[in-house]
């Protein structure tokens, strides 16, 4: 996912690769049920942003 940036000036933006983003929710999420999301749907929702250097099971 990515929104290129909004300028005046006169550079030119161009995504170097895709990335997956994956999400994990309750199944009685609201959103579990959708098998795609955009980023409308996540806007009201936190999240917690991690990478893969990142062990979740040391949190």
């Amino acid at each position: 996912m990515y929104r290129a940036p909004e300028s005046q000036h006169s550079f030119i933006f161009e995504p170097l690769f895709d990335e997956e983003v994956v999400l994990y929710m309750s199944e009685h999420h609201p959103l579990s049920q959708k098998e795609h999301l955009s980023l409308k749907d996540l806007q009201s929702n936190r999240l917690l942003i991690t990478s893969p250097i990142v062990q979740l099971d040391n949190i």
